[in-house]
């Protein structure tokens, strides 16, 4: 996973600052990048410490990762990988430093920070674009569409090593939402921004025109949310 994000010529970097989603666009070889392959579904690049808080204040410890398929919290069950399921029984889930609520949408999503009527989280999502194969001469020729996936290539069995050299491509995207407490999530975009805060739009507008944000910012979201709070 290292080699990944270092490899910054293999990155591509696209966003809008109207919006919350950054996507950023790997490319990896099946034979080179192996490892890499294997380890880009997950946040972490080896599964975690972690504990999971019930409803019933109950906790149970294990080995977790978060993963980007679908968002999940996947957990290390003696060498199998499961995905924690009945979601309407936990309240929270920690990984290492890091804290995961369950979204309305399905799945979970990491707490970035906490204000008195809104949580700032962030959703990570890492989908299958293209498949090269080598042709002659060296050169790599498309074989395949954009698609969404649910099992990336390369990740069914860790140990085992493809000999088809490939240039693989991935999205990763990160979007950033506000969670309330009554389990409302919301795109942090202007627009639904605005929708969120119906009562100060003008004052919000204003601040956001003067202030330049900045939605793939977190600096320039959490001073957003700062100056939201304290019009209440």
């Amino acid at each position: 996973m290292k080699r990944a994000l270092i490899c910054v010529s293999l990155l591509l970097l696209v966003f809008t600052k109207s919006t919350s989603a950054q996507s950023t666009i790997v490319k990896l070889n099946s034979i080179r990048d192996a490892d890499s392959i294997a380890a880009i579904q997950y946040v972490y690049p080896h599964f975690q410490n972690g504990r999971v808080f019930f409803i019933n204040k109950g906790i149970t410890p294990g080995k977790l990762n978060y993963s980007r398929v679908n968002g999940e919290i996947l957990f290390n069950n003696n060498g199998q990988i499961l995905a924690l399921n009945k979601l309407e029984t936990v309240e929270k889930v920690t990984i290492a430093k890091d804290t995961f609520l369950v979204s309305p949408l399905g799945g979970f999503v990491k707490q970035i920070s906490v204000y008195p009527a809104v949580s700032l989280v962030q959703a990570s999502r890492v989908r299958f674009l293209d498949r090269e194969r080598k042709v002659a001469f060296g050169n790599h020729s498309s074989i395949s569409s954009a698609r969404g996936v649910v099992t990336l290539p390369g990740t069914e069995n860790n140990d085992l090593r493809t000999k088809v050299d490939e240039n693989l491509s991935f999205v990763l995207t990160d979007t950033y939402y506000l969670l309330t407490p009554s389990k409302r999530l919301t795109e942090l975009n202007e627009k639904d921004f605005l929708l969120a805060y119906p009562n100060h739009k003008k004052q919000l507008k204003a601040y956001m025109s003067n202030t330049k944000i900045d939605f793939n910012d977190l600096e320039d979201l959490n001073k957003l949310l700062l100056f939201a709070q304290s019009l209440n």
